[in-house]
């Protein structure tokens, strides 16, 4: 459990992989999701290699990754840039959450272990901790911690696939996340309110309540995000974050 969540965190911290390969992809996601490289800049294999000391066969496989992904598009006989997003990708995807986190709520009410349980709780109380004291790397930190919970939710199913699922669901999400800090004044909340909930629900081994609690922690998101692109955006709404 404790590797896990240290593997979790990685999705959004800077390299320390082993491999030239794993570096550059970390080094390009990071520099992605933090804004560093924006929303439809065109990624000059020259300019990149130099600025961030990548060789030009692990930035090729990095970005090839990162195009499945769909956080690179492909420009024809040019090279990559950066993915935008539009309205109706975020909606979509905070429609495929609830679909998919309603049935890993319910699968882990039936399935969890008493351990798993009580390391979440532990991990909400960690988590209100490092957001309160924002250690540094504010956004980082609250992102980061919302990942955790969520993944550790889905181990709870104990079916590995749908994991995996839910992994790559809150890998776009975090990219989500990081557009809506740089787009608005970041506004601080204590996860735990709507996380606790879930933790309670859980020991209950309440299956309604903890999925009405977990699609209320993804609605609350889901209004806050989308209520902003809309304000800002008449329709037809174009990219998101631009």
């Amino acid at each position: 459990m404790k590797a896990d969540r240290q593997s979790a965190r990685k999705a959004t911290e800077p390299p320390g992989a082993t491999t030239l390969t794993e570096q550059a992809y970390r080094t390009l996601r990071y520099a992605i999701l933090r804004g560093d490289l924006r929303e439809g800049a065109f990624l000059s294999e020259a300019e990149i290699t130099a600025k961030y000391g990548i060789s030009r066969t692990p930035f090729r496989e990095a970005c090839s990754r990162l195009h499945y992904e769909e956080l690179l598009e492909v420009v024809p006989r040019r090279g990559y840039l950066v993915a935008k997003i539009g309205f109706s990708y975020v909606r979509d995807l905070f429609e495929l959450r609830q679909q998919i986190e309603g049935i890993v709520a319910e699968l882990a009410a039936a399935r969890a272990e008493d351990s798993q349980i009580e390391e979440l709780a532990s991990l909400v109380q960690e988590s209100s901790r490092r957001v309160q004291s924002k250690n540094g790397r504010e956004v980082d930190v609250l992102i980061n911690a919302n990942t955790e919970f969520h993944l550790a939710l889905a181990r709870m199913t104990q079916n590995a696939e749908l994991l995996k699922v839910v992994r790559m669901i809150l890998e776009r999400s975090e990219h989500i996340a990081f557009i809506e800090y740089r787009c608005t004044r970041f506004q601080w909340t204590d996860i735990g309110k709507s996380h606790w909930p879930i933790v309670e629900a859980l020991r209950k081994r309440d299956a309604a309540a903890v999925r009405k609690a977990v699609l209320n922690d993804i609605t609350e998101a889901q209004i806050s995000t989308l209520s902003h692109s809309s304000r800002h955006r008449a329709r037809p709404i174009p990219d998101f974050g631009t």
